[in-house]
């Protein structure tokens, strides 16, 4: 579940580049209808606090840094 989460939320899918899916476009459309400031601040903060624990998560599964796919 969490190399899929990886995937899916921080960009590693096959069928597009990264930044395109990664950025959270649909995460901060759904913040930004909420329409409260605050939660709009609490929810990026868990946002890329998820993204950074769940990547992390998975290069500890892969046993594989994301810089090896860029630089190695």
């Amino acid at each position: 579940m969490i190399l899929w989460l990886a995937k899916v939320l921080c960009g590693r899918i096959p069928v597009g580049p990264g930044p395109l899916f990664a950025s959270g476009r649909l995460w901060f459309a759904l913040l930004n209808r909420v329409g409260n400031l605050w939660m709009y601040v609490v929810g990026t903060v868990a946002g890329l606090g998820l993204s950074v624990w769940l990547c992390g998560a998975a290069e500890r599964i892969l046993r594989q840094t994301d810089l090896v796919r860029w630089f190695g």
